[in-house]
């Protein structure tokens, strides 16, 4: 049994035409939890490797949960480089993002696109226009490309939005 805000929110889902839409045909969602998936590509440590070398393609997968469907209402990025003492972010650098299901072939975005543009800047996510549902066990492939000058360290991804469960 649901606490009593989950359970608000559960009656706002199940009575909002605009949330409802996420909702399978013929289901009714009885639960509803805030979750967000990580995916990382190369490792940002302080005095570790700048990895994600120039020039180069790297890819890293994420799979979500079996028990339910998630619904991605925001993508946030950040793209990290190392020194010997410290690591930090940059932002607006000459490297795309293509994000992928793995499970139905299609491509979130028309093309690879700079990434900051798809995931947010200075640290805000994306907001997606409509939440884009995705079914229990979908694999989702990010493919960066650098074709900046520069190594970087890491790349992170996260997907954040809920988890949908039904009756």
């Amino acid at each position: 049994m649901p606490n009593s805000v989950t359970q608000q929110y559960i009656d706002l889902v199940n009575s909002t035409p605009y949330l409802q839409s996420i909702a399978r045909n013929g289901k009714r969602i009885v639960e509803v939890e805030q979750y967000t998936y990580l995916l990382s590509i190369g490792s940002a440590s302080a005095g570790g490797a700048n990895i994600l070398l120039s020039g180069g393609a790297f890819r890293g997968i994420v799979t979500t949960q079996g028990d339910s469907d998630f619904v991605v209402e925001t993508l946030a990025v950040e793209l990290a480089a190392a020194t010997a003492t410290d690591v930090f972010s940059v932002y607006g650098r000459n490297v795309t993002l293509q994000i992928q299901d793995l499970k139905t072939g299609k491509f979130l975005y028309s093309q690879p696109t700079i990434y900051s543009l798809l995931g947010g800047a200075g640290g805000m996510p994306f907001t997606f226009f409509t939440p884009h549902v995705m079914p229990p066990n979908t694999v989702l492939q990010a493919t960066i490309q650098n074709r900046d000058q520069n190594n970087y360290a890491s790349f992170f991804c996260a997907f954040q939005g809920f988890k949908v469960f039904y009756a």
